[in-house]
């Protein structure tokens, strides 16, 4: 019975997680008007961070628990759930998605370079603060680099506007604060299923975190189909 109560628990908080990632997707793509920020520097900077969302605070409650297992599970899980079932989803959809106009072949090889720098640092089996740090450099710096080459290269003519956005911005807040109380109670909830299973946690967050903490990429690739925006989450 506390199994089942748990299970659906967890499809109602799923649940919780992909409408707020709508709310993200409407926000930010109102953002990217008002402001004349380049579509895909918000996609992979801001709609980036704001669905990576719940794997964040999937570590940050997996490491004050003691069971970092469970966020490594997820990541991995969530790694290929998207890289999988997501672009396979993005381009069944829109039958195929150009990114030409929005990266440059540099800019494809600087997204493969630091996509590819977790693994080349975990080939020792282990990722150190050290690891941890550059990581993040790698991060703050390819942002300062789309910053940089991105900023109103889509509208070049384009002048700021402010009205609609402040209401855009509470929206955003909403539904960033929607993922983060799901995602707090998912992994509740999830670590409670693994004892009650006698599963190790690293399971639950490869088979059921991994999927789940992906509700709200699949949600923005899905509403895309009738929100247009397809260059910004892919």
């Amino acid at each position: 019975m506390a199994i089942a109560v748990i299970l659906l628990t967890l499809i109602v908080l799923f649940w919780i997680l992909g409408r707020a990632a709508g709310a993200v997707i409407d926000a930010l793509k109102v953002l990217t008007e008002r402001l004349c920020f380049n579509s895909g520097f918000v996609g992979v900077v801001v709609l980036g961070v704001a669905t990576s969302l719940p794997e964040i605070i999937v570590g940050l409650t997996a490491v004050a628990t003691e069971r970092p297992s469970l966020s490594l599970g997820n990541l991995l899980g969530a790694s290929f759930v998207l890289f999988t079932l997501g672009f396979g989803l993005l381009a069944i959809l829109h039958n195929q998605v150009s990114l030409k106009r929005l990266f440059s072949p540099l800019d494809l090889a600087l997204v493969s370079l630091v996509a590819l720098l977790p693994l080349v640092l975990s080939l020792d089996r282990m990722l150190s603060r050290a690891d941890g740090i550059a990581l993040i450099a790698a991060y703050l710096i390819y942002v300062g680099y789309l910053f940089v080459r991105k900023r109103n290269s889509e509208f070049p003519f384009c002048i700021i506007r402010r009205d609609g956005t402040s209401k855009a911005l509470l929206a955003l807040v909403l539904g960033a604060v929607g993922v983060l109380f799901a995602a707090h109670f998912i992994v509740r909830n999830s670590i409670e299923l693994a004892r009650l299973l006698d599963m190790p946690v690293f399971l639950i967050g490869l088979l059921l975190l991994g999927v789940g903490t992906n509700l709200p990429e699949l949600s923005l690739i899905s509403r895309t189909r009738t929100h247009g925006a397809k260059e910004l989450v892919a």
